[in-house]
């Protein structure tokens, strides 16, 4: 309920900088991440924990196994009591990379991602992504906010935010 790590899976220890379940479990995000970053988890969690409902398909930033920051999917449920009380929640991710091999039907749309991501130092208007994957302006960002529930230009924003992040 205080956005505290009570359990992480073996594999995600070291590519956020810890040599073992100890060191991390207990932690807050805000202790072993960016503010911005944190920030966004939490505010995750405190919906769930608030609503008492799952929040699904989150796209945020998150850590890769080799250590990087890249896009991540995230599912948080509802932890509760044996009375029904919410006490805390599970929280369980996977790269967006997997994600987007694994769903099909991304299609256009994963593809107008990797064309944004390969091309984030560059302007990106709307119209040259749409053209890249064959849509129209307004098909594309219907079909991107669908996905990715965020705007192509969001999609953008947080994609170059993350970027400089992951740089410094």
């Amino acid at each position: 309920a205080e956005s505290r790590l009570m359990s992480i899976s073996s594999q995600a220890i070291a590519p956020l900088g810890f040599r073992s379940e100890d060191e991390i479990i207990g932690l807050k995000p805000h202790d072993f991440m960016a503010k911005e970053i944190a920030d966004q988890y939490v505010a995750g969690d405190r919906q769930v924990l608030t609503s008492g409902e799952p929040v699904l398909n989150i796209i945020e930033i998150g850590v890769t196994p080799q250590g990087g920051w890249d896009w991540i999917y995230t599912d948080k449920y509802p932890l509760r009591d044996a009375s029904g009380q919410v006490v805390g929640l599970v929280g369980i991710t996977q790269s967006l990379e997997t994600r987007r091999q694994i769903l099909a039907h991304l299609g256009l749309v994963g593809k107008a991602a990797d064309y944004i991501r390969q091309h984030l130092g560059e302007p990106l208007p709307l119209s040259a992504v749409a053209e890249h994957v064959d849509l129209s302006d307004r098909q594309l960002q219907r079909l991107f906010h669908r996905v990715f529930r965020m705007t192509i230009h969001q999609f953008i924003i947080r994609s170059r935010i993350h970027a400089a992040i992951q740089t410094l």
